[in-house]
């Protein structure tokens, strides 16, 4: 069986006051985000802006994994978890706060009251006939219209409305969970305390043939792995990528292979659409392993090379054997 790198399970010292600061970010964001929300009132920017939001929060939580040295599947997800909580939890609040705000303007106009009154009738609004929930009803029954700036297209209200917010959520969710938690799955040194954090793609291999996937996902052994299978010709919409992950400035220490099968193909715009799938994720290359890993990469390329400069020679003889000559000397016509 292959050995694939493990994460230890430990969590850095330094996570709990570096999740303590990116909580405070993330009500930052939620700030921006509602205010976005708020003045750009076009259903599809909101979109945009909620997966804006949620990677926002995504990119945070790793970069809190990768510093506070987290080793631990769980506790990455715990940590996008508290994430998408307090920005989802900030952003209602802070609209909370400000229909609170309007609604309070809007009475103290209304009945003329006194300045030194307004801090009383705010704290009576939201402990009776604005209270949280009934604010999440009176949004829900406000809804949205579809159209730009909330024109006359189909209206979103009620049940719709909190189907879009549960989107909204799941959204929200699965970026801040899912940034923090490959973060944390991510190879790293115990030896060293540190990141396999530089990463090198040693070959991109052609792939026209299904056994050659099948030959790298049924490798047994490293060895098996190592054996780079042999494509029939260079051109293909499917390639594996071998790539290196190692600890910068430690090429005798081990490194993690992981092989992914790229696939390109074209969308209906005709641009170039990426997809990667792992096929062996992290497998530990000893240094022997690595060293032996690019000496089969390079053979490889060099072969390829010769297959491509004979496929040149035999266009390029064929071309000429197709050609009528042009150097021929001109039949001799003497009359004389």
């Amino acid at each position: 069986m292959i050995p694939t790198y493990k994460a230890s399970g430990r969590v850095g010292f330094l996570s709990l006051p570096l999740l303590l600061l990116i909580l405070v970010v993330a009500v930052v964001l939620a700030f921006v985000y509602q205010l976005a929300l708020h003045w750009i009132p076009i259903i599809y920017v909101n979109v945009l802006a909620t997966i804006g939001m949620g990677m926002a929060l995504g990119y945070v939580g790793a970069w809190v994994v990768t510093k506070g040295k987290v080793r631990n599947v769980l506790v990455g997800i715990s940590i996008g978890i508290l994430l998408a909580v307090a920005g989802l939890g900030a952003k209602y609040y802070f609209q909370y706060q400000a229909m609170l705000d309007e609604a309070t303007e809007f009475v103290m106009t209304e009945k003329n009251l006194r300045e030194d009154q307004r801090v009383d009738l705010r704290k009576s609004l939201a402990d009776g006939e604005l209270t949280f929930l009934k604010h999440l009803e009176f949004r829900a029954a406000q809804g949205w219209a579809l159209g730009r700036g909330g024109g006359n297209g189909a209206p979103i209200q009620g049940f719709f409305v909190y189907l879009v917010w549960a989107i909204e959520a799941g959204i929200i969710f699965y970026w801040a969970v899912r940034l923090p938690q490959r973060a944390a799955s991510e190879p790293f040194s115990e030896p060293l305390n540190t990141w396999a954090s530089e990463s090198d793609v040693v070959m991109t291999l052609p792939v026209n043939d299904e056994s050659m996937v099948s030959k790298i996902r049924d490798s047994s052994t490293l060895d098996d792995l190592l054996q780079i299978p042999i494509p029939k010709t260079d051109t293909a919409n499917q390639f594996a990528m071998y790539k290196v992950n190692s600890i910068p400035g430690q090429e005798f220490e081990d490194a993690y292979l992981t092989v992914s099968l790229l696939t390109i193909t074209t969308n209906n715009k005709g641009e170039p659409v990426r997809n990667e799938k792992p096929i062996v994720r992290h497998a530990v290359l000893s240094a022997s392993s690595r060293k032996q890993l690019v000496e089969n990469a390079s053979l490889l390329k060099e072969a390829m090379a010769e297959y491509r400069k004979s496929l040149e020679t035999e266009a390029a003889m064929n071309e000429n054997d197709g050609q009528s000559p042009t150097d021929a000397a001109p039949p001799n016509d003497d009359r004389s």
